[in-house]
């Protein structure tokens, strides 16, 4: 049992993208939704593509705890689950950038079913701008470190939805995402997800959760791509690839209130919840 709060030590992470990296990102969320939607065209596009502001979440995954652990708790990295995503932008990214990812922690504590960790990745081109900003939220099963975690408030959930949209997802989801740079074996390998508790395996929760954005500003945010200033969402559940993720929203002056589910066998399980995107208009 612990007494005090875990560390962990981030050295800056240096990194850079360029236009191929911005249009693997964007076919490995499921743009273009249609060949023929010329506005979707643009995030893949040979010169100069949009960049889908969800690509900043690359940014915060070389501090992950699988690859970074924290100090005096022991686990293995296939009991790190993904429990949330807030993400914020501060402008349109660029096609082509490098510069620097900085990490703490900003709350590391006990819940039912292990350790809360919650840490903050601030990413900024090689002038200094703040290009943005990625709060993470993981569960350590099975772990512990005495003191109990603070839980931060989410999004009321509407008592209804608006409309809903249903998100295909393809069985080599996973695969494509992995060209991202996310190669956790939870999501490529049987064995693995197995040693993990899940029966095959799932697609990664920041893949959900960038193709359920991609769907609200596309189906509710006229396309604005770049207007897209902040996303967040807990992640509930995991999706297999080849689910049909059906996607509940309302809207309001705010921006855009969200949950995501997935069914089978004749039931629906939730997979993302109090989830929140909002424009900057």
């Amino acid at each position: 049992m612990k007494t005090g709060i875990s560390r962990a030590v981030y050295p800056p992470d240096s990194w850079s993208w360029s236009e191929s990296d911005v249009r693997t990102y964007a076919l490995a969320i499921g743009a273009p939704h249609s060949p023929l939607d010329e506005d979707d065209l643009l995030l893949v596009k040979d010169d100069q593509p949009i960049v889908f502001p969800t690509f900043a979440v690359l940014r915060a995954d070389a501090h992950s705890l699988r690859y970074v652990p924290l100090q005096d708790v022991h686990y293995d990295a296939l009991d790190v689950i993904y429990a949330g995503h807030e993400l914020e932008v501060f402008g349109a990214l660029p096609a082509e950038a490098r510069g620097t990812t900085t990490t703490r922690l900003l709350d590391v504590g006990d819940i039912a079913s292990g350790v809360l960790v919650v840490r903050e990745a601030i990413t900024a081109d090689e002038s200094g701008l703040t290009l943005a900003r990625n709060v993470v939220t993981s569960i350590i099963r099975g772990a512990s470190v005495g003191i109990p975690a603070k839980r931060a408030a989410r999004p009321a959930v509407p008592d209804q939805f608006d409309c809903e949209i249903v998100v295909p997802t393809l069985p080599q989801q996973a695969f494509l995402y992995a060209q991202t740079g996310d190669h956790n074996p939870l999501h490529l390998d049987p064995v693995a997800a197995r040693l993990g508790g899940f029966s095959r395996p799932i697609l990664h929760g920041l893949c959900t959760y960038a193709m359920v954005a991609h769907a609200l500003v596309r189906e509710l945010g006229e396309k604005r791509w770049t207007s897209m200033r902040r996303v967040g969402a807990r992640f509930t559940a995991p999706v297999t690839p080849g689910d049909r993720i059906i996607v509940r929203a309302s809207t309001s002056g705010e921006g855009i209130r969200f949950g995501a589910w997935v069914r089978a066998d004749d039931e629906e399980r939730q997979v993302l919840a109090q989830g929140e995107l909002l424009f900057d208009d």
